[in-house]
């Protein structure tokens, strides 16, 4: 092949990856870091924008891994941040194909929970109450001053022949950037 050839496939295999429409983000509503008698404590709402292509793979029976990534930090030696900790909670949607459900999997838990519809499971889903952290005792030591934040699809946790075609697709991209509170 030529330069040409090849300059023309890469020309015309971005413009079609421009092209597609922007997936929207996963939105964090609502979030609560508190502490109860033993435990650093995190209460979390998001809307899961979930579009046509990953409702069509959840009624092909395909497993939608989410996860939610926590990270403290603290102040260090001349204000630089240093992590303490990064903690993650990692939950799947899914159809179950013989009972025409929907089924959330909290894999921390090892709990599943079916539903009729997908609203319900993906309200289900969202609503993330009562997240442990860490122990109450480790965090006097380290003392965070920061807690960040994120929800995602976990792309990587997707069947080996959907890889591809979702690393080049924006309408998988469902992530909700970092967010920075203060504690």
């Amino acid at each position: 092949m030529n330069k040409n050839k090849i300059l023309a496939l890469a020309v015309s295999f971005f413009s079609l990856y421009a092209s597609q429409s922007l997936a929207q983000k996963v939105q964090i509503l609502d979030l609560k870091i508190f502490y109860d008698a033993q435990f650093l404590v995190l209460s979390t709402k998001a809307n899961l924008n979930l579009n046509e292509s990953i409702v069509e793979a959840l009624d092909s029976n395909i497993l939608i891994p989410f996860r939610i990534e926590i990270k403290l930090t603290k102040n260090g030696f001349f204000g630089f941040r240093r992590k303490t900790q990064l903690k993650s909670f990692n939950f799947t949607l899914a159809k179950y194909a013989l009972g025409n459900q929907y089924v959330v999997a909290d894999q921390q838990s090892r709990t599943t929970i079916s539903f009729s519809t997908l609203e319900k499971a993906k309200q289900h889903l969202e609503n993330r109450q009562r997240l442990v952290i860490t122990d109450k005792k480790s965090l006097m030591i380290q003392k965070p001053t920061e807690v960040a934040i994120r929800w995602r699809l976990m792309r990587s946790g997707l069947p080996i022949p959907m890889l591809l075609p979702t690393l080049f697709s924006s309408q998988w991209k469902l992530d909700s950037g970092w967010t920075f509170y203060q504690i």
